[in-house]
């Protein structure tokens, strides 16, 4: 969260950015959500009413949750394929999404249900709910990073979900993702970098570069990958790379 950089923000309840068209692409933005008194408001809303396939991307996005009275039911994104069409496609990845806590009940960092979404290598701190996968579509999760929040991930995740750790015993991926504390460059500051030091997320990922679903390649701040066994990072960022896609 860098305040000198472009930013959007608002100062009342009600969702940020609400997008009902098919094939968009929200990428690179910072927002900071707001709400004390509204239910079921969102960051981004991604919801379509396509029967017939569409695309919808959202990435390397930073959103931040202020959340207080009675506010429940708050998302930093909320993706909604259609629940008749599994074609609809939503890819959701390299975003972090921290502090959709507080108010009067459960609030969610990602929430998917309806479609087919791919939600790789986000990252999402101090949340009611981490990751939550609705029964109702697809839900391919690979490379995502929980921690800090009340519960890590819920729901129903499909059988190719990978790599996705937690701290605390939700993991969809087993005991050896699961109670992994992740060091990060300034935690108490927000400051979501991976520190040099960790050993829960660094080179713990799966190489999705040339995934067929979702290719990889880039982190939140659009720095490439290493590609390769044992050398990607989970979550949003990579540590230590500094090379820009030509």
């Amino acid at each position: 969260w860098d305040t000198s950089k472009y930013r959007l923000e608002k100062g009342t309840d009600g969702t940020d950015l609400s997008i009902t068209e098919d094939y968009v692409r929200v990428e690179g933005l910072q927002i900071r959500f707001s709400a004390s008194s509204l239910d079921y408001n969102y960051g981004i809303n991604f919801s379509t009413v396509s029967t017939t396939g569409t695309d919808a991307r959202i990435s390397h996005n930073i959103i931040k949750g202020v959340i207080s009275g009675t506010a429940t039911n708050m998302r930093g994104i909320n993706a909604d394929g259609n629940l008749e069409n599994l074609g609809n496609k939503i890819q959701i990845w390299n975003n972090i999404i921290y502090d959709f806590t507080g108010g009067g009940g459960t609030n969610y960092g990602i929430y998917s249900r309806g479609g087919t979404n791919y939600v790789y290598n986000n990252t999402a701190y101090n949340n009611n709910i981490g990751f939550y996968a609705n029964s109702d579509g697809g839900n391919q999760y690979k490379n995502n990073l929980a921690n800090g929040n009340a519960t890590d991930y819920s729901g129903t995740f499909d059988a190719g979900a990978t790599n996705n750790i937690s701290e605390d015993a939700t993991s969809p991926n087993g005991a050896s993702y699961q109670g992994k504390i992740v060091a990060f460059a300034d935690e108490a500051g927000d400051d979501f970098h991976l520190a040099a030091a960790d050993t829960a997320a660094k080179n713990a990922g799966a190489d999705l570069s040339a995934d067929a679903n979702l290719a990889v390649t880039t982190d939140v701040e659009g720095y490439l990958r290493p590609t390769g066994a044992g050398v990607v990072d989970i979550g949003a960022d990579e540590e230590g790379v500094t090379t820009i896609p030509s």
